[in-house]
């Protein structure tokens, strides 16, 4: 699944700037869970940004992303 970066604010200290997403960018989603890091939360592993060695980070926070598919059927 494609999705587009809406919010790239308060990267996390543990994950740097090279490993981060970046607003307006598009992203492969390869996997979805609840993360425990992230008090449950939905969260996204992206094909394009391997975040091995930014533990406990492992996936970004859905909320950080918009998929352009349903925009296309929203409107």
């Amino acid at each position: 699944m494609k999705v587009v970066c809406i919010d790239d604010k308060n990267k996390p200290n543990e994950i740097p700037i090279s490993k981060w997403i970046k607003k307006g960018e598009e992203y492969t989603v390869i996997d979805a869970k609840k993360c425990n890091v992230q008090k449950g939360i939905l969260g996204y592993k992206l094909a394009e940004i391997d975040l091995t060695g930014c533990e406990p980070y492992e996936y970004f926070a859905a909320s950080r992303f918009r998929t352009p598919e349903l925009d296309k059927v929203l409107v």
